[in-house]
């Protein structure tokens, strides 16, 4: 009996080695985090906009306190796997999971160290076809980082993304992009320096009461498309994305909804985005992006009432890299929001509000490398808001921003106006 036991577990053993080859694993991800001050001054929350002036504000409403913090920059842990299935195919699959350094930004729906909350999928890779994969993936979020040197590799506050990704609402922003669920992803292979990204998502898979033929607002309809050529070759990068989600169910003074009318309903958003960028042999680097982002939201289920609106912005962001030392600097702006309602009265308000949500955007930065895979950096961003935007930094560099609808911008009660400014220092490590 003792020595079947011990064949059994030679042959175990001998065994495990070609087991495990059949599927390489590779653990790897960024921790990336900063020391900082933040605040937010001069709010307009207190501006009376009667016909279409303004008084003096009165006090302080919507302006949020300096304060010192330690921000998780995008931080995150990889599982990836991949699987030799001859004949140039391969199986490959990735788990990603938020993590957050300091342990701060925490929620009950963004858990920072939660299996599959960033980019996750599985599918098949061919040199001669491209990939295709299903699950939970990024969305036009990450394109500018083709563009924007400083994209990913210190503070999120420097980020351009802050002011082309959404229309400046603040918690009522409409944004051009995310990462969205119940995924399909096609990457074509590289043909001299060109590639395409398609993009389908079907927003929710359960069913439930709204699911139903002729329900109003009915989430089985929910889908997004994206398509996303891009362009490396030489000193050149370009790329350009288009995306469309239809039907997105919204609820009264969600994330989500445009900022017109409010109340619950659906909104359609169209968005385009381009960006090119040329590096010179002696390190610096010249890029632009330019961003359009359309919605069209439907007031309520019986569609008593619906608004569009639009907004143009661009950066320009410039780089100089010299050995261990790179220094950054760019330049946003985001047009005002053209905005109009069905409904007269609505409208009416939203002319009046609608004609200063613009803002400015810039940043400084200076990075270090200590090694191929570790950097400190230091940074410094504000953004100047008009006096109805309310335009936050990117990801968890966002100080909490928030904005009332248009329609409602006889009575703000947000944050718009304020001008959120971040200096920090930070240390990043790849592995």
């Amino acid at each position: 009996m003792q020595k079947k036991l011990i064949a059994v577990a030679v042959a175990g053993v001998l065994a495990a080695p070609l087991a495990m080859a059949q599927t390489n694993v590779t653990i790897s991800g960024t921790l990336n985090a900063g020391f900082e001050s933040v605040s937010a001054g001069g709010s307009s929350v207190a501006d009376a906009l009667a016909a279409g002036t303004n008084t003096v504000p009165t006090g302080r409403q919507g302006s949020l306190t300096s304060r010192t913090r330690v921000v998780d920059n995008s931080s995150e842990l990889r599982f990836t796997v991949t699987e030799d299935l001859g004949n140039g195919l391969k199986a490959f699959g990735t788990i990603g999971a938020a993590v957050d350094p300091g342990n701060s930004n925490v929620t009950a729906t963004t858990a920072s160290g939660s299996l599959g909350s960033r980019n996750t999928g599985v599918g098949l890779r061919s040199d001669k076809w491209g990939e295709i994969m299903l699950g939970f993936w990024d969305l036009q979020t990450h394109l500018v980082g083709n563009v924007d040197s400083f994209y990913g590799k210190g503070a999120a506050a420097a980020y351009s993304r802050g002011m082309l990704h959404n229309n400046g609402r603040g918690q009522r922003a409409v944004t051009q992009g995310g990462r969205m669920a119940n995924q399909i992803r096609y990457v074509s292979p590289r043909w001299n320096g060109f590639d395409v990204t398609v993009q389908y998502s079907r927003h929710v898979e359960a069913a439930n009461a709204s699911s139903l033929i002729g329900t109003p607002n009915d989430e089985a309809k929910e889908r997004t498309w994206a398509i996303s050529p891009t362009y490396v070759n030489g000193p050149w990068t370009a790329f350009y994305g288009w995306m469309k989600i239809s039907d997105r169910t919204i609820t009264g003074g969600a994330t989500g909804t445009s900022g017109i009318l409010g109340a619950a309903g659906t909104v359609d958003v169209t968005g385009n985005r381009a960006g090119i960028a040329y590096t010179f042999p002696m390190g610096l680097r010249v890029g632009l992006i330019w961003d359009r982002l359309k919605a069209h939201e439907t007031a309520d289920v019986v569609a008593t009432g619906t608004g569009s609106m639009s907004r143009t912005a661009w950066a320009l962001p410039v780089s100089y890299t010299t050995g261990a030392h790179s220094f950054g600097v760019t330049y946003a702006r985001a047009g005002a929001i053209n905005a109009s309602a069905s409904v007269a009265a609505i409208n009416t308000a939203v002319k009046l509000g609608d004609n200063n949500t613009g803002a400015h955007f810039w940043t400084l930065g200076y990075q270090y490398a200590l090694s191929k895979r570790t950097n400190v950096w230091l940074n410094y961003a504000r953004i100047t808001n008009g006096r109805g935007a309310a335009y936050d930094f990117d990801s968890n560099a966002g100080i909490g921003m928030g904005a009332t609808p248009l329609a409602l911008g006889l009575a703000r009660t947000g944050n718009e106006g304020a001008d959120p400014r971040t200096i920090g220092i930070g240390l990043r490590h790849v592995f």
